[in-house]
């Protein structure tokens, strides 16, 4: 049975304590950033406390502490020039959760596991009543989004409650001798998120309602054109578990008037819901194995661009409605990582590595190397919940970590690394220059190279083209050019099938020349049983047939005027 989340993470932090140090990889210069000083938000000694942090209008942080030493709730403010302000919100209690987002209004709406707190002028009262508790449901794992005109609503529901299906799964207990294997059904759990609204019958987005899948370890996130995006894991459990790391997007109407409002379509009359479905992320398909477990993801809010990053993992980017192909964090080991958007798509990442807080600064598909902030000296595992980064979504963030003394934080300014990002340099290099990836020019002017089998050559190749041909697929069918020739190229294998993949990367890139070149190695290949595909091996496809058909196609491009120039 799947562990949940936060059991997972705190594993992971346990293992932390006997890893080696962590290996900085080749990567960019260190940040350009200007570093205030370490500020001290509550002088109570850490243990397993909760943080969560976020940026106000007038630019000042808000961060909510959930002490459980003392079992206290603090609101800090900490304004840009470091001015601090701290109040108590209440004692006698220590959630295992803390969310908080501004409302239309601008008031400050904070839920503690579930308990709904609002501040209003400097007071902190009891909140109204939550969508759910409208809807008389139970629910889980309930916390706050901030969008750009107020918040939503975001918990977990028994599928049934939204016209989810139920399943049936499969357990074992025992050994492989004497194993006693039995069903269970169950019902689904779906991800429900509610924009704020004066209505009496809110819209539900429900996430994934057409399957029977869990949909966990959500990081849903707003742009100012009010699109909602969210990255996540769709399971199920028993033999034969499924995990798939999806990504899903949708405008969000919100309503200002009951009269506006469409009609319910439930039992209850208190809600319209609203199917929102997720795809798979190509190019992490078949990465599971740690899910969205200890990962962070943010969203540029003017572009859309989304940035993923998972502990320990490569990150990855969608930008302009493609996936690119995932790329190197310069931290072979690191946890608990948190993001935040900068602006121009760039963006601000903290996370820990040996007991080091460290700031890192992605920009033009690139990560800076690690600057190191301060240090956490405390047990392994309790930095995460306390380890934050918060944005308006400008190059000015506040970071906030975790210290045997106490809570502390410091502002970062990286308006340097985002004047270079946004330099006419770069554009000139983007828009001729170099309008590809360095690792991709060769394949670009049609020299790419891949090993030809035979009978004692191409055997390990021939083995990393086929872990890969699930990933390679899913990248053909998604039309992710750039990302499909990168990992075909990776692998080095010469097939039929792999040469097809390149001429259609290529011609999906509008460049002609390169893919009418690759599709006749294809078509060369595909004559001898040595190079072809064979069976399975094909992965479904008649690359002969499809040959016929993309020549079709290239040549329709080059009587258009379609086809675009190699790099030089």
């Amino acid at each position: 049975m799947r562990l949940p989340s936060a059991l997972l993470a705190g594993l992971c932090g346990l293992l932390a304590s006997c890893a080696g140090e962590p290996t900085v990889r080749q990567a960019g210069p260190p940040p350009d950033v200007e570093l205030g000083p370490v500020v001290e938000l509550l002088p109570l000694e850490t243990s397993g406390d909760r943080v969560e942090t976020l940026i106000d209008d007038s630019g000042r942080a808000h961060v909510i502490v959930a002490a459980e030493g003392p079992k206290e709730i603090h609101h800090v403010i900490v304004s840009p020039n470091g001015d601090v302000q701290r109040e108590l919100i209440r004692t006698g209690s220590w959630p295992r959760s803390v969310s908080a987002a501004f409302d239309g209004n601008g008031r400050l709406h904070v839920l503690l596991e579930g308990k709904h707190l609002v501040r209003e002028a400097s007071t902190w009262s009891a909140g109204t009543s939550t969508p759910w508790a409208a809807a008389d449901l139970p629910v889980l794992e309930p916390s706050l989004v901030q969008a750009p005109d107020g918040l939503l609503w975001a918990f977990t529901v028994d599928g049934k409650e939204v016209g989810a299906k139920g399943r049936w799964e499969w357990y074992a207990i025992g050994g492989a001798m004497g194993a006693f294997v039995f069903p269970w059904h169950s019902s689904s759990l779906k991800r429900v998120l509610v924009p704020e609204a004066a209505t009496t019958a809110p819209l539900w987005y429900v996430l994934d309602p057409q399957d029977n899948l869990d949909t966990s370890d959500t990081q849903p996130a707003v742009d100012a054109q009010g699109n909602l995006h969210i990255v996540y894991d769709a399971n199920r459990e028993g033999i034969g578990a499924t995990y798939q790391l999806r990504y899903a997007r949708t405008a969000l109407v919100v309503t200002e008037s009951a009269a506006d409002q469409p009609a319910a379509t439930d039992t209850t009359g208190a809600r319209k819901l609203v199917s929102l479905r997720g795809d798979p992320i190509p190019v992490l398909a078949g990465s599971t194995q740690t899910g969205m477990v200890q990962a962070t993801s943010a969203v540029d809010p003017a572009t859309g661009m989304v940035l993923i990053v998972r502990a320990h993992q490569d990150s990855i980017a969608l930008e302009g409605g493609q996936w690119g192909y995932p790329l190197p964090m310069p931290l072979s080991t690191f946890w608990g990582p948190k993001l935040a958007a900068a602006g121009a798509n760039t963006f601000h990442l903290v996370t820990t590595a040996d007991q080091r807080v460290l700031y890192l600064h992605y920009a033009d598909d690139a990560w800076s190397s690690p600057l190191e902030l301060g240090r956490t000296d405390v047990r392994p595992g309790n930095a995460s919940g306390a380890l934050d980064v918060a944005s308006d979504a400008g190059p000015r963030a506040f970071v906030v970590w975790p210290t045997s003394a106490g809570i502390v934080g410091r502002w970062v300014d990286a308006r340097n690394e985002i004047d270079a990002a946004t330099g006419d340099g770069l554009a000139e290099q983007r828009e001729g220059l170099a309008p590809f990836p360095a690792h991709l020019l060769d394949f670009a002017r049609g020299n790419a190279e891949l090993i030809t089998p035979g009978v004692v050559t191409g055997l390990s190749e021939a083995m990393a083209a086929g872990g890969n041909s699930r990933l390679t697929k899913e990248l053909h069918d998604a039309g992710q050019w750039e990302a499909l020739a990168t990992v075909v190229l990776k692998d080095n294998y010469g097939d039929d099938l792999r040469w097809y993949f390149l001429g259609r990367a290529a011609e999906g890139m509008a460049l002609c020349d390169a893919a009418e070149h690759y599709y006749r190695i294809s078509q060369e290949r595909s004559e001898s049983f040595w190079t072809r595909c064979l069976s399975l091996g094909c992965a479904g496809f008649k690359v002969t047939e499809l040959l016929a058909e993309r020549a079709a196609a290239v040549a329709a491009m080059r009587a258009d005027g379609k086809c675009a120039a190699a790099p030089p």
